[in-house]
C-alpha cells in the first residue's frame, strides 16, 4: 500500500534550530511525478543547507558512506527476536512499531571474545537506564541473559559483535556478526554540535542517522561534537580523551554525553596507573596534545589527523593504558590489521 505525501500548508517551512543540518526549505512545494519538490529545487536553484549536510551533498552519497565504513558492517550471522532464532537474519516486524517507524528504541553493542560478551553487566545496566530515559519497557535481566547465552551458543562466531536492541514496543532483537578490523589511528574533525534536549544524551537510542552521516559528510572517520566555545564533548560513536601536559582530560558525565562503558574502564585504569585525570571537557587543540577515542569495539584508538592538522604519535603512558585496557576487557592479543 502506498501512502500519499501531503503538501505543506504553509508557504514557509521553518524547522527548529536543533534540526540536524538545519535543513531549511524557504519556498512552497509542488507535486511532480508523484513527489513534492520545493519550488527552488524545481527551478534548479537548490536548497539552503547547513554546514553538517552541505559537504555530504557535494559528493556522491553512496561512495561517501562506503568510504568511511573502515570497520566492515558484516551481515549478522544469527539473529534472535524475542527468543526465536532467525539464521538468515530476516524477521517480520510490525510497521506500527515505533522502533522501526520513528527510531524509538535503545541498543547496546559489545565485543564477544571466545564466545564471552565483554563487560556484559555494565552494558545491560546501561541498557536498562536507557529504557527508563526513553520510556521503553525494560527487559527482564534473567530472560535477556538466557536469550543472549542461547544465541551465542548457537552462533559460529567465537570472536564477534553482539548487538542488543529493544524497541518501543518492547521487542528484543539480538544479533551476532563477525568482529571487524581494529583501527590503530584515524582522522577526526571537531564540529560545534551542542547536546540537543531530546533524545536524552545519556540514553543509547537508535535515532542515530545524523551520527552516521556526519563523518561521511566531513570526509573523516569520526566527528567530535563540541560546545560553541570549542570544548570537546564526545564522538558520534566514541568517547573523547585528550592527554595534555601529563593530564588526561575528558568530558564529565553531566548529562551532555553518553557515559561510555570503555570510558569508565579507562578512567579506572588511569587511576590505577597513577595517571592524572580531570573530568573536564578539553578545549581547542594545543601543541603536543595527544587525542584519542574509546569504544567497546575499538578500545583505545589514536587520532593522527585532527581538523586537517597532523597529530603527534601516541605517547608512552597512553600506549601502556591501551595495553592495560585490552587485558582488562579480555581482548585477544593480536596485531592490528
Amino acid at each position: 500500500m502506498t501512502t500519499a505525501r501531503m503538501p505543506m500548508k504553509s508557504s514557509s517551512f521553518q524547522p527548529s534550530p536543533n534540526m540536524m543540518g538545519r535543513l531549511r526549505c524557504a519556498t512552497p512545494t509542488r507535486r511532480r511525478s508523484g513527489r513534492w519538490y520545493p519550488e527552488e529545487r524545481r527551478r534548479g536553484q537548490g536548497n539552503h543547507i547547513g554546514p553538517l549536510c552541505l559537504p555530504l551533498l557535494q559528493r556522491p552519497v553512496k561512495r561517501s558512506l562506503e568510504l568511511h565504513m573502515r570497520v566492515p558492517q558484516a551481515t549478522a550471522v544469527l539473529v534472535s527476536v524475542d527468543g526465536t532464532h532467525h539464521p538468515d537474519g530476516r524477521f517480520p516486524i510490525s510497521c506500527d512499531d515505533l522502533g522501526l517507524s520513528r527510531g524509538h528504541g535503545v541498543f547496546e553493542t559489545l565485543p564477544v571474545y571466545d564466545s564471552h560478551p565483554s563487560s556484559l553487566d555494565a552494558h545491560l545496566q546501561r541498557l536498562e537506564q536507557s529504557c527508563v530515559l526513553m520510556g521503553i519497557p525494560a527487559p527482564m535481566p534473567a530472560v535477556l541473559r538466557t536469550r543472549i547465552r542461547g544465541l551465542l551458543e548457537a552462533s559460529s562466531c567465537s570472536h564477534g559483535v553482539l548487538r542488543i536492541q529493544v524497541t518501543q514496543e518492547g521487542r528484543q532483537i539480538l544479533a551476532v556478526r563477525p568482529l571487524g578490523r581494529r583501527l590503530d589511528t584515524l582522522r577526526a574533525r571537531r564540529l560545534a554540535w551542542p547536546t540537543p534536549p531530546f533524545p536524552p544524551a545519556r540514553a543509547k537510542h537508535t535515532s542515530r542517522a545524523g551520527y552516521t552521516l556526519a563523518p561521511a559528510a566531513h570526509d573523516v572517520d569520526e566527528v567530535i561534537r563540541t560546545t560553541p566555545t570549542g570544548h570537546a564533548l564526545e564522538g558520534t560513536w566514541s568517547s573523547v580523551f585528550c592527554f595534555r601536559g601529563g593530564t588526561l582530560y575528558t568530558c564529565p558525565d553531566d548529562g551532555r554525553i553518553l557515559p561510555g562503558i570503555t570510558r569508565g574502564h579507562v578512567l579506572f585504569l588511569a587511576d590505577q596507573m597513577t595517571i592524572s585525570v580531570k573530568e573536564e571537557a578539553p578545549g581547542p587543540p594545543e601543541p603536543n596534545d595527544s587525542w584519542f577515542l574509546t569504544s567497546s569495539l575499538q578500545g583505545i584508538v589514536g587520532i593522527h589527523r585532527l581538523d586537517d592538522t597532523d597529530q603527534p604519535p601516541m605517547p608512552e603512558p597512553i600506549r601502556a593504558l591501551r595495553i592495560a585496557l585490552d587485558q582488562h576487557t579480555g581482548r585477544p592479543t593480536a596485531p592490528s590489521a
